[in-house]
């Protein structure tokens, strides 16, 4: 099962740019590509799947497995489609999709994953049940950075914090600089805070001229670090920031922060973020959404 080799288990995934009007070559490349799929995960279930940014899951998928499925209505044991992501399939995928969903065969479960929900039509949703995968821990990602991949304590402790709850995330995030993210981070609060337009216009510059959503994420992530930091010091726990690594500013800036801000002030700021991120993942412009977050920050740590 681990390998996705079971008879029974059929995952499908998003496909690179093909012949459209070739069925038979869609289908290999689907076979191609999951036989890269399965050697990866089989080899660490945490492992990144790089799909194409243009990949996307295809009518002729969904209809193979539903020709797939019939052909397998005399084997033995439940039947399950993973989907994933399943907010790539076009619409022709979704329609597709939805005659099975609405006549499932017997013994079949199909998981639709994905952790973008708007994206996926209402015709779709509204004949799912839902399940939300609660993040993991900040302390259950360190543990597992230290005990699994060997990564230093020092670093595991704030990795887990910037990983929003994924550990896959969290081992992405450890292949990079951490403390120049993290002061990265900082000085566009500071920044912010003290409306300082140089180094404001500066840090914006740079932010929006990443090429992808998720690095701009990445840097609010930095952002949301340390004011969980400083919430975490206003409670008087003294871990606040010293997990920090050498080179970037330490638990004093938390202790600051939590001396300076009130808690429902902290907290307000994190909502803002929040916002930001979901802002950008609606395709609103970064350089507006980062303009409009810096305004908010700048009003609110007055």
């Amino acid at each position: 099962m681990r390998r996705f080799e079971h008879p029974c288990l059929i995952p499908v995934m998003p496909l690179p740019r093909h012949d459209p009007d070739v069925e038979d070559a869609a289908l290999e490349a689907a076979r191609k590509v999951m036989i890269e799929y399965k050697s990866l995960l089989a080899d660490d279930p945490y492992a990144r799947l790089d799909f194409p940014a243009t990949g996307r899951i295809l009518a002729e998928l969904v209809r193979g497995v539903r020709h797939t499925m019939s052909l397998m209505q005399d084997t033995a044991g439940v039947r399950v489609i993973v989907i994933y992501p399943a907010d790539r399939m076009n619409e022709t995928a979704a329609n597709s999709l939805l005659k099975l969903l609405e006549e499932p065969p017997d013994r079949s479960l199909l998981l639709l994953l994905t952790d973008r929900l708007r994206d996926l039509p209402q015709t779709i949703l509204s004949r799912c049940q839902q399940i939300t995968m609660t993040p993991l821990a900040p302390e259950e990602i360190a543990a597992a950075l230290t005990t699994r991949y060997g990564i230093d304590p020092v670093r595991s402790g704030p990795l887990s914090r910037l990983a929003g709850g994924s550990l896959r995330r969290a081992r992405e995030l450890a292949e990079g600089d951490l403390e120049a993210r993290l002061d990265d981070g900082l000085e566009f609060l500071r920044s912010a805070a003290i409306a300082h337009p140089e180094k404001l216009f500066t840090a914006l510059g740079a932010w929006t001229a990443l090429d992808t959503r998720k690095e701009l994420h990445d840097r609010l992530e930095a952002v949301s670090y340390w004011i969980r930091e400083a919430l975490i010091a206003g409670t008087g726990d003294t871990s606040a920031g010293s997990s920090a690594p050498s080179g970037t500013s330490t638990g004093e800036v938390a202790s600051r922060m939590a001396l300076r801000y009130s808690f429902d002030a902290l907290a307000a700021l994190l909502d803002e973020i929040e916002r930001t991120r979901l802002a950008i993942e609606a395709n609103v412009p970064g350089n507006l959404a980062l303009m409009t977050l810096a305004i908010k920050i700048s009003r609110m740590m007055r």
